[in-house]
This record gives C-alpha cells, sequence and structure tokens, in this order.
C-alpha cells in the first residue's frame, strides 16, 4: 500500500514463554521494533531524507483458529483491490503470499 504495509508473520514462541508472569517484552513486539528501525533507515536513505519515517502505532492481532487466519489473509491480499491499485490481488506487485497457504 502507498501509506501503510500488511503483514502476517507466525510467532515461533508460545504464550508460556513470551510472559513467564513477568513484564518483559513480547517477541513480536520487538520484532517489529527492529523492522521498522531498519527499514526506516533504508527508506531514508533512499528517500534522501532524514527524521521519523514510520508512524509510532500499529496494529497487531493473534488468529486464534484458521477460519481467523484465512479472513486475515483474504483482507491483506484483497486490500490493494478495495484501494482501486489493482484489478485482482495477484497484480499487486508488493504482495507475496507463501506458497503454503494454497491457492487464493
Amino acid at each position: 500500500m502507498p501509506n501503510h504495509i500488511h503483514m502476517l508473520i507466525e510467532s515461533l514462541v508460545t504464550e508460556a514463554a513470551k510472559h513467564h508472569g513477568k513484564s518483559r517484552n513480547y517477541p513480536v513486539t520487538e520484532t517489529l521494533r527492529l523492522l521498522k528501525g531498519r527499514t526506516a533507515r533504508a527508506c531514508n536513505l533512499e528517500l534522501k531524507r532524514s527524521g521519523k519515517f514510520w508512524q509510532h502505532e500499529s496494529y497487531d492481532h493473534y488468529a486464534r483458529n484458521d477460519e481467523e487466519l484465512g479472513r486475515i489473509v483474504a483482507y491483506i491480499i484483497n486490500n490493494p483491490v478495495k484501494a482501486g491499485l489493482a484489478k485482482e490481488w495477484i497484480e499487486w506487485k508488493f504482495t507475496y503470499l507463501n506458497p503454503d497457504f494454497g491457492e487464493w
């Protein structure tokens, strides 16, 4: 998308391993922090600018079952179509769908 991204990632850390009854960084949060930092630097260098690149907020959500996962994948891949940027999701050059998800 021109002004935001969608990303679906799989956490390899279990709920129990995340918390341990303590306040600690969540692996997905830390992953996003690192990703946003590295990509902001790369984008700013490419655009020959400096300063803040990404907005502070982000929206994350855990898919709790296969049905919910399917809805999330459909939303993400059809977002450029809904925005009028492509006629079919497969035409949007920035879409990557892992082949393990099967045919859409």
